[in-house]
C-alpha cells in the first residue's frame, strides 16, 4: 500500500460513512481505517446491516453480490485480515459510487 492509496481509501470510506467537512479535514481526521479495527468494523457493520453480508476468514474478505456489485468481491491478503477487509470495503464503495453516478447504465 502506498501512502497515496491509503489516503484515498480512507477518504472514500469516510465519505461513505457520512463524514462531513473539507476534504483536508476528512483526510486528516479519518485516517486509520487501514490499521484500526475500531474504525473499520463500524463500516463493515454498516454494509452488513444496510446492504449485504460480509465474511471475514483468515486473510480473506468476501462481500456478497448486490445491485452495486454484480459479482462477489473476494479479496485475499498475503499479510493480514484487516488489509483484506480494508481493500474489500474500498472495492465495494467504489462499486456503489459507480452505480450511483448520473447516467449510469444500470441494466
Amino acid at each position: 500500500m502506498t501512502e497515496e492509496n491509503i489516503l484515498e481509501g480512507n477518504y472514500l470510506i469516510a465519505k461513505f460513512c457520512g463524514a462531513i467537512g473539507t476534504e483536508n479535514y476528512i483526510r486528516n481526521s479519518y485516517n486509520r481505517y487501514h490499521v484500526s479495527w475500531d474504525m473499520l468494523m463500524p463500516v463493515v457493520e454498516k454494509i452488513e446491516h444496510e446492504i449485504t453480508p460480509i465474511e471475514i476468514l483468515d486473510t480473506q474478505c468476501k462481500i456478497g453480490r448486490t445491485i452495486y456489485n454484480r459479482e462477489e468481491i473476494l479479496i485475499s491478503s498475503d499479510t493480514s485480515k484487516i488489509e483484506a477487509t480494508y481493500f474489500a470495503v474500498i472495492e465495494f464503495i467504489k462499486c456503489c459510487n459507480e452505480y450511483k453516478k448520473p447516467n449510469n447504465n444500470q441494466s
